[in-house]
């Protein structure tokens, strides 16, 4: 692992911490909706899909980790804010890591044609 996978990971898991504390610790009654939409789909979507433009020029094996890190991240998030696991979440995080590595991955490689 180099420094740029480093950072990524770190950014990941304290997002995760962060959206943890504010639905355990900062009451969300009433304002889940809000929440929701914050954290697991603006969020959580955009800060997967910069990791996975940082993290295209990795080694190959690497970069599908972090896909499955991302998955299993996005299944599990919502268990201690709302006691459940949500499956669909895996979606929303997979589906823009999976873009920002196709999309860094075919800037390298023009990079490296030009």
């Amino acid at each position: 692992m180099n420094k740029k996978s480093k950072v990524c990971y770190l950014a990941i898991i304290i997002f995760v911490l962060y959206a943890i504390l504010s639905g355990t610790i900062i009451p969300i009654t009433g304002q889940e909706m809000g929440y929701c939409i914050l954290n697991y789909y603006i969020l959580f979507p955009i800060l997967s899909f910069l990791c996975g433009l940082l993290l295209s020029s990795e080694e190959p094996q690497h970069k599908w980790y972090y896909i499955l890190f991302i998955a299993i991240v996005g299944i599990l998030m919502p268990l201690p804010v709302f006691h459940s696991i949500w499956w669909g979440m895996a979606l929303f995080g997979t589906i823009p890591s999976c873009i920002g590595l196709i999309i860094g991955n075919l800037a390298k490689k023009l990079k490296q044609k030009l």
